[in-house]
């Protein structure tokens, strides 16, 4: 058996990208550093013998926050989380907003049964179970060359 060895995939945060379009590489600014950093959350799908099960790990969102949908047959995952905090003293005031949104579209399957989707969000994973059709055939057809 051989051994594959991956190499995880890296996605720049949007920060550097901006920092670099301004020419300021050399900003030690907490805000430059984290303010504009968006992460598209990775996503485990397992095909089990009854559904499809879906993981997707979003800590420090709840599930108030998170819309699941069915378009067309793509299944849409997204968030919106906006936090305010304004403190104030008689001689200064301080405001901090922060937004953190993903969206993830997957295709489901045609042996999928759209109208039997289960979420539940647990430790900060959302699963899905998206139940699979009973009685469905695969519409493969092998085609012969002439």
């Amino acid at each position: 058996m051989k051994l594959l060895n991956l190499k995880p995939v890296i996605r720049p945060k949007l920060s550097s990208l901006v920092t670099k379009s301004f020419n300021r590489e050399n900003s030690n600014s907490e805000i430059d550093k984290d303010i504009f950093s968006i992460d598209i959350p990775s996503v485990n799908i397992s095909d089990e013998k009854k559904i499809y099960r879906v993981d997707i790990p979003i800590p420090g969102f709840d599930k108030r926050d998170v819309t699941i949908e069915v378009q067309n047959g793509y299944l849409v995952i997204s968030s919106e989380k906006k936090h305010k905090k304004e403190d104030q003293n008689k001689n200064w005031l301080r405001k901090e907003y922060s937004f953190s949104s993903f969206r993830r579209v997957l295709h489901l399957p045609e042996n999928a049964d759209a109208d039997n989707i289960k979420a539940k969000m647990k430790n900060g994973i959302l699963t899905l179970k998206v139940s699979k059709k009973k009685k469905y055939k695969s519409k493969n057809k092998l085609i012969i060359v002439e």
